[in-house]
């Protein structure tokens, strides 16, 4: 199983040790296929985090909890926009992108960056499971703005792994003249301004 080292944002779930006794080591003694086990982790990461402020700030599901119609509102959206990414409909999550990182991230260089990143797997379920409200950062504001922490369960089916690939992951959301938009971290706001892919 990768040691949470490897992704501190993330809480990895349900991954089966997948070391071989015949396998090579490829990378400082882990075997290739710990190593692919991962390098698909990484790349669900990426595929569901990138553009999405802070992953993994640390809060736990809680299945029992009472969600008001703004919370329900917020954990649909966001939902919505891990399936776009990863269904490869990335104008359509651009559009939802908050404003002003539009400007900085233009569709164009936006879908090709979004398309850089492949998909390792099948997407099997996107699930909310808690939603909590909190100002959060937000790259080119001067301030903390208002902001749903949706913390979503994402499960996978990858080729190495006879058991799902099952991700937990915490992201924000943000309202914009009634509607949410989701927003891009600091480093990926930085790296479109700077005419460069995240």
């Amino acid at each position: 199983m990768p040691s949470r080292r490897w992704l501190p944002p993330l809480r990895i779930l349900g991954v089966p040790r997948l070391s071989r006794p015949h396998a090579k080591p490829s990378v400082g003694g882990m075997s290739r296929i710990r190593l692919s086990s991962t390098l698909t982790t990484v790349a669900v990461l990426a595929m569901i985090a990138a553009g999405a402020v802070g992953a993994g700030t640390g809060h736990g599901p809680q299945p029992l909890q009472r969600w008001s119609k703004s919370d329900r509102s917020a954990a649909n959206f966001m939902v919505a926009i891990v399936r776009q990414k990863i269904g490869d409909q990335n104008e359509l999550a651009w559009q939802q992108l908050y404003p002003l990182h539009r400007a900085v991230a233009p569709l164009g260089i936006f879908i090709a960056c979004q398309s850089s990143i492949p998909f390792p797997g099948t997407l099997l379920q996107v699930r909310a499971l808690r939603v909590v409200t909190e100002n959060t950062p937000v790259a080119g504001v001067a301030t903390s703005l208002s902001s749903k922490a949706i913390t979503l369960r994402v499960k996978v089916r990858v080729d190495f792994s006879p058991r799902p690939l099952v991700v937990l992951t915490t992201l924000h959301a943000v309202p914009v003249r009634g509607h949410w938009a989701w927003i891009l971290s600091a480093a990926q706001y930085g790296a479109y301004s700077a005419g460069e892919c995240p």
